[in-house]
């Protein structure tokens, strides 16, 4: 759970199927990360998710709250949305 200025947003995340086929390192390969962002019980529209340190690559929720995004082993995501403190989950 994730402590913010107006309340508390809630990520809960999970691991989607396998990681991609790649020819790198383990630590490198990618997995599809969804979720759904809340505050209070109620999904939160318009979260945007970035994966720190790699621009252009981000999501944002839809109208449930719900995200999907691929990142790779050691990655963070950023959560940010108006009225609240960024934060970043690993």
């Amino acid at each position: 759970m994730l402590l913010l200025s107006s309340g508390q947003m809630s990520a809960q995340t999970r691991s989607a199927g396998q990681a991609a086929q790649t020819t790198q390192a383990a630590k490198d390969k990618e997995f599809t990360i969804s979720g759904t962002v809340s505050d209070n019980d109620e999904p939160l529209i318009g979260v945007a998710i970035s994966i720190l340190d790699k621009p252009g690559m981000g999501t944002v929720t839809d109208t449930d709250g719900k995200f999907t995004i691929q990142a790779a082993r050691g990655d963070k995501l950023v959560f940010s949305h108006t009225g609240f403190k960024k934060r970043s989950m690993w």
